[in-house]
């Protein structure tokens, strides 16, 4: 008899409360940082996302680190909004932003009767592409070698250029080697096209790293078409890595300080 091992998250989820969505100061009146997902996801993305909120706890103590879904999921971010008892920062939890999910975010701030703050998505950034780099060489590339960023969403004209602000940075952070931009839909800058791309100018080995902040759907589907394409190698997404964590604190705090700067000025 075959016996087949469930994914860690899978496991991990029948342990662990289903509704859990904060960490760390449990007082209601104490500042709240809210870190906003889009909808919810996989399994194995709240897995994820759970472990990067504790995570971030613990890099803010005294904080109350809570989790709220810009959709109407639960629990979400109006919910959490018309709740708050305390000032509090919205962190979005994704790489690429769009003026629409900008008008919800704005649409449930205005919800709260204590000040909110909404802080800049965590991509494009420095330390995305510290990550993305690092785990490319975690995948088997080579420093050099021709990557594919592909982002698992349709092409938006108005986040592209995110994007290529984004490859830029993961360029130069990998000896200054190409890196073509893909789409798993709604492009002809499609993963495929993009890895024979590159191999027409002469590379034998091209990488894809997927843009798109945790494991799941998104990040299965870029690799099911890098296979498909041939890639040497596929990076799997940051996921809940230190810099990420770090970058999500460094959002908090700038967000904090911009709220004060605007405090004296006035």
């Amino acid at each position: 008899m075959v016996m087949v091992s469930r994914p860690v998250w899978d496991q991990q989820a029948e342990t662990e409360a289903q509704d859990e969505r904060a960490w760390g100061e449990p007082a209601s009146d104490a500042p709240q940082l809210v870190l906003a997902i889009r909808r919810q996801g996989s399994r194995e993305q709240a897995w994820h996302v759970r472990l990067l909120g504790r995570a971030v706890a613990r890099r803010l103590p005294g904080m109350r680190v809570s989790l709220a879904c810009v959709d109407r999921d639960l629990p979400s971010l109006s919910e959490v909004m018309a709740s708050a008892a305390a000032p509090s920062v919205i962190v979005p939890l994704w790489l690429l932003g769009s003026d629409q999910v900008q008008r919800r975010l704005f649409t449930a701030s205005a919800l709260s009767r204590e000040s909110v703050q909404i802080a800049a998505p965590l991509g494009p950034d420095r330390l995305v592409a510290d990550v993305l780099a690092w785990r490319l060489r975690a995948a088997g590339a080579r420093v050099g070698d021709p990557v594919v960023l592909a982002v698992p969403t349709p092409a938006d004209p108005d986040a592209h250029r995110d994007v290529v602000r984004a490859a830029a940075m993961l360029r130069a952070r990998w000896g200054g080697a190409p890196v073509a931009v893909a789409y798993t839909s709604g492009s002809p800058r499609t993963v495929d096209a993009s890895v024979r791309a590159l191999r027409q100018t002469g590379a034998r080995q091209v990488a894809v790293a997927p843009y798109t902040l945790m494991p799941g759907m998104g990040a299965t589907s870029v690799r099911l078409q890098a296979e498909q394409a041939g890639a040497c190698a596929v990076a799997e997404p940051p996921g809940v890595h230190p810099l990420v964590v770090e970058l999500v604190v460094r959002r908090h705090l700038a967000a904090m300080e911009l709220a004060r700067s605007r405090t004296v000025a006035a």
